[in-house]
């Protein structure tokens, strides 16, 4: 996990991976740094590899909703 604070106000984005399939959420900042590459930090760790938006996620990390659920 980052080290976030859970006082902090943060602005989250779901990005499926394209490797995976699975939807990560990214911070706002995170998306911002990654937009010109395509691959984007979750707030779980995992290096994200933007799928088109056509794809369909396929299940939600379990890292990523730890995350949110204890913000």
């Amino acid at each position: 996990m980052t080290g976030l604070a859970l006082t902090e106000r943060v602005r989250v984005i779901k990005v499926t991976d394209s490797r995976t399939g699975q939807a990560h959420r990214v911070t706002e900042d995170a998306a911002v740094m990654g937009q010109r590459p395509g691959c984007y930090r979750a707030v779980c760790g995992e290096l994200v590899l933007a799928a088109s938006l056509t794809i369909p996620e396929r299940g939600s990390c379990r890292g990523c909703q730890q995350w949110w659920a204890a913000r």
